[in-house]
């Protein structure tokens, strides 16, 4: 049985996101990176019926409500979810979302996904202080691939070209398509065996 729901990513920030240590690591290429912010940038927002409004589906996140005892295992406080299918996608729009802030918003900022690694608080330490270097508009890549680094760091110094390449781009109507436009399929199982659920998903994909 699952539960299955629509969710904009300003909502996704209303949660904590649990990566368990089953999970790939973070492989999404600077094509894909490039691909997904030239189509929010490029998507045109319409009005249909019900004063409803077209938006942007970047797939689907397969998640499990993680138990109490589970969140004090692992420290950590909130609406907790393990993410079973979708943490690259998941990581992805963190990526976007920080660089935003980061660059855009500055003491204003807007508030992120949380994501928390079971493997240990350096990844999710490393996510959330990546920044421009100042001095000369950079930034600085991480060749260490033991925990993801170097593809993460690859991927927030694309989104970073992507915009330098985009100047004229209205940087608030992409925000608030990202926001607000920019939504997933929210699947949340209950079945038990997450591992067995990441196995059937994951048969003949190519990663």
């Amino acid at each position: 049985m699952a539960n299955i729901d629509v969710k904009s990513v300003k909502e996704l920030s209303d949660y904590v996101f649990f990566i368990p240590a089953y999970q790939r690591g973070y492989k999404w290429t600077t094509q894909m990176i490039e691909e997904l912010l030239t189509d929010i940038s490029e998507f045109q927002l319409k009005e249909i019926e019900n004063n409803e409004k077209t938006w942007y589906c970047l797939q689907t996140l397969v998640l499990k409500k993680l138990s109490e005892q589970a969140i004090n295992k692992h420290n950590l406080k909130g609406n907790t979810f393990e993410v079973i299918d979708g943490q690259q996608r998941l990581i992805s729009l963190f990526l976007i979302e920080h660089y935003i802030n980061e660059m855009f918003r500055r003491k204003k900022k807007n508030k992120e996904l949380i994501i928390s690694y079971e493997t240990g608080k350096i990844r999710s330490e490393f996510l959330t202080d990546l920044q421009i270097v100042k001095k000369d508009n950079s930034i600085e890549i991480n060749d260490d691939d033991i925990h993801d680094f170097c593809h993460i760091s690859l991927a927030n110094s694309t989104i970073h070209s992507w915009f330098k390449n985009n100047e004229n781009i209205n940087q608030e109507c992409f925000i608030a398509k990202f926001l607000h436009s920019t939504k997933v399929i929210w699947v949340e199982t209950e079945e038990k065996d997450s591992i067995e659920i990441f196995r059937k998903i994951n048969i003949g994909k190519i990663h």
